[in-house]
């Protein structure tokens, strides 16, 4: 499993001007594959949880009948973008 996350990430690196690719586990905000560097993997992961658990818990609220496709955060410099799987279960930025 470990070796298709990995080929999965690198993959996600051949988008042009990706230099990180991370999957992370929901619940937890935990690393569970990163590929690239130019940040800190572990402390995105675990923020952009929050940010992700924080939407999903707004949409509960709002008692809203759908679902996340992704989160664009656009800085100065950069783009992230927050892919949920179906389940929610698991997240890629």
């Amino acid at each position: 499993m470990a070796g298709n996350i990995s080929t999965g990430l690198q993959e996600a690196l051949t988008t042009n001007g990706a230099i990180i690719a991370m999957l992370v586990d929901t619940k937890s905000g935990l690393l569970l594959g990163s590929e690239g560097s130019g940040i800190n993997a572990e402390l995105a992961a675990a923020g952009n949880c929050g940010i992700l658990l924080t939407k999903l818990k707004t949409m509960q609220i709002l008692q809203l009948d759908d679902c996340i496709e992704d989160i664009l955060i656009t800085l100065g410099k950069q783009y992230h973008i927050i892919r949920p799987c179906a389940d929610h279960a698991l997240f890629y930025i």
